[in-house]
């Protein structure tokens, strides 16, 4: 009776095997885009050795 149930949630779970890639991408580019506006509202007050701004 348990193997039934388990085949069935089995089955029901790689259903959604085609999205996982899906998933995936939208998860990484929403992190992207978060990091990227904490950057840009935040920005470090300290200078960056490597890329530190010069005025001429």
């Amino acid at each position: 009776m348990l193997s039934l149930h388990l085949h069935t949630f089995a089955r029901w779970l790689f259903q959604f095997e085609s999205y996982g890639p899906a998933i995936m991408v939208t998860i990484g580019a929403a992190l992207l885009l978060a990091c990227g506006i904490g950057a840009a509202c935040s920005p470090c007050k300290e200078k960056d050795e490597v890329f530190h701004r010069q005025v001429f």
